[in-house]
């Protein structure tokens, strides 16, 4: 079983399978879920110091922090489904 895998900057990779939503992070419900999140340990923070511009919301309860942007990483999702078709 082959699993797909997404890119989300700087060469990070998580399985597509595994995210459950990709979301801005400009709005305050949003940094508060993530303030919550890493109080709790739950945060990979993979933008190498660069402004956090997405939030991935994974199946198991960890939050990634990402440089890309929402539209970007949902395009990188959308390409990958259209291959297949």
């Amino acid at each position: 079983l082959m699993v797909e895998m997404i890119n989300i900057g700087f060469s990070s990779m998580i399985p597509k399978n595994r995210i459950i939503g990709i979301d801005d992070v400009s709005s305050s419900p949003i940094k508060r879920i993530i303030k919550k999140a890493k109080e709790e340990d739950r945060v990979i923070d993979v933008t190498h110091g660069r402004k956090t511009k997405s939030v991935l919301w994974l199946d198991n309860g960890t939050v990634y922090l990402s440089s890309v942007s929402t539209a970007t990483l949902t395009n990188r999702m959308q390409e990958d489904l259209q291959k297949r078709e």
